[in-house]
C-alpha cells in the first residue's frame, strides 16, 4: 500500500523471488524488490486493461486471464496470498520439500502454463473456505508454524474473497450464463439465465476500502508473529 500511495503503481509480479528479508537489531524486515513489469495507476487507484504479467504460480486472475477488469492493488494482494500458500506446501530450504508427487497436489495446477487453465483452478481453490482446505491441508508439516500459517493465508482470503455485505461481491466462481438478446420464449428456466456479475469486477470498485482491511488484518498477524520471534 505504501507504494501504491507514495508512488502510483502496481508492481504486478510479487513473488518469492522478488521479497528479501532481513533481521537487524530492530526486527525483521521485508524488502520488495524487482519493478520491471510495475505500471502507472490512475488518481483512482487503479489500471485499466494491461498485458499479463506475473509468475506463474502467483499471477492474479486478472492477470491470467488478461480480462478487462480494473487492475488494482487487489491484484497484489492476491499474489501475496499465493505466495504464503506455495511457501506453506514447499517451504524455504531442502529441508521443508514435501515428499510425494508434486504433480498430483491441488496447487501444481496454478503453475499450469496455459493461463486459463492456470486462472480456473486459482477461482475455483478460493472461492469459499471449504474449497481453500484443498490447498491447505496439503501444506508441509515438516514447516514449523504451519498450522498457524494456514490460519493467517485464510484469515487474508476470507477479507479479499468473503467478508462483504454484497453478495456480488463474494466468491470467485460466477455464471456466464445470460439471457440472450434475441430470445423471444418465455418457456425457460429463469434460474438457468440469471446474470451473476463477475465478484472481482465488483470487489474493484471498492479496492480501497478492502486493501485497508487486508492491511489491517496483516499488520495484527504480524505483531502477534513478532511477539514470538
Amino acid at each position: 500500500m505504501g507504494i501504491l500511495k507514495h508512488c502510483h503503481i502496481l508492481h504486478r509480479d510479487i513473488s518469492e523471488a522478488n521479497i528479501l528479508v532481513r533481521r537487524d537489531n530492530t526486527g525483521v524486515h521485508g524488502v520488495l524488490i524487482d519493478f520491471d513489469y510495475s505500471i502507472d495507476i490512475t488518481d483512482e487507484g487503479y489500471a485499466v486493461r494491461t498485458e499479463g504479467a506475473g509468475t506463474r504460480p502467483f499471477t492474479s486472475i486478472n492477470n491470467l486471464e488478461d480480462n478487462s477488469t480494473k487492475r488494482t492493488a487487489l491484484d497484489d494482494w492476491e499474489s501475496i496470498i499465493y505466495i504464503l500458500c506455495w511457501l506453506g506446501t514447499f517451504g524455504w530450504n531442502r529441508a521443508t520439500q514435501p515428499s510425494g508427487s508434486v504433480s498430483k497436489m491441488a496447487i501444481a495446477s496454478w503453475d499450469d502454463y496455459d493461463e486459463m487453465t492456470n486462472a480456473e483452478a486459482k477461482r475455483r481453490d478460493i472461492h469459499s473456505s471449504r474449497n481453500f482446505t484443498g490447498i491447505t491441508k496439503e501444506f508441509n508439516p515438516k514447516i514449523a508454524g504451519i498450522r498457524r500459517l494456514a490460519k493467517v493465508i485464510e484469515g487474508l482470503r476470507a477479507v479479499l474473497i468473503d467478508s462483504h455485505n454484497d453478495p456480488d461481491m463474494r466468491g470467485a466462481i460466477f455464471d456466464k450464463n445470460i439471457i440472450p438478446e434475441e430470445s423471444d420464449t418465455d418457456d425457460f428456466l429463469e434460474d438457468e439465465y440469471i446474470v451473476h456479475l463477475d465478484p472481482f469486477v465488483e470487489r474493484a470498485k471498492h479496492w480501497e476500502s478492502i486493501s485497508n482491511s487486508l492491511l489491517a488484518k496483516l499488520e495484527t498477524y504480524a505483531t502477534i508473529c513478532k511477539k514470538r520471534l
